[in-house]
């Protein structure tokens, strides 16, 4: 008998005076059928005229089985991300500018990933992005679960953006550096996710980082 995995739910953080109920409750239509979906409106008036949004997905199990995306989450992702980046295009067609999605967080037992554009540090997620995450995480995968075994790591910040240079955007680009912390603190150590180091973060910024190999 094979087992009953618990459907993935997402959160929607907006601002509300930027996006509509109508907005959310379409997001929450499209994605009746592969999530549960919540609403977090927040009143960020100390954030000028930009237009925030925050998704976070999250799924009671573990994100990653020992190194590679379980086919329950990698489905699971699959849907959703499809699901949202057909609800951001739209958003796009009845506003005068861009949704602003600032982040996506997967989250599961194991671990949260925060993704983010690192194009530039204006930068936001688009549907492009939305559409490539499940592959991009099937990617980092492996990285991550080394990333696991060797640190307390209970949040990673990866930068991505969709490859400008494949068609329809199917994939995205990897940032090198990862960011490892916890939720609300000034991340602790920098991950050098292609030469496998991590560089600890010292109180003075003149001094140089201490650096740490991932492997012995």
């Amino acid at each position: 008998m094979s087992a009953i995995h618990a459907r993935p739910r997402v959160t929607i953080a907006y601002r509300m005076s930027a996006y509509s109920e109508d907005d959310i409750l379409e997001a929450g239509a499209l994605l009746s059928a592969a999530a549960d979906v919540e609403a977090e409106p927040f009143c960020l008036t100390l954030m000028g005229l930009t237009a925030e949004l925050q998704v976070t997905i999250a799924l009671p199990e573990a994100l990653i089985s020992e190194d590679a995306v379980s086919r329950p989450v990698g489905d699971a992702l699959l849907s959703v991300c499809r699901t949202l980046a057909e609800w951001y295009r739209r958003l796009e067609e009845t506003r005068d500018t861009p949704p602003e999605l600032i982040r996506v967080r997967l989250a599961g037992r194991d671990v949260k990933v925060d993704l983010t554009c690192d194009t530039s540090p204006e930068a936001c997620l688009g549907r492009y992005e939305l559409r490539a995450i499940p592959a991009a995480f099937r990617e980092m995968a492996p990285r991550i679960r080394a990333t696991l075994d060797r640190y307390a790591a209970p949040v990673i910040a990866v930068g991505v953006h969709a490859d400008p240079e494949c068609a329809a955007s199917a994939r995205c680009i990897i940032g090198r550096f990862w960011e490892i912390g916890d939720d609300g603190a000034e991340p602790k150590l920098l991950l050098d996710s292609w030469r496998e180091r991590a560089y600890t973060r010292t109180a003075d910024r003149g001094e140089k980082p201490r650096l740490h190999g991932l492997r012995p």
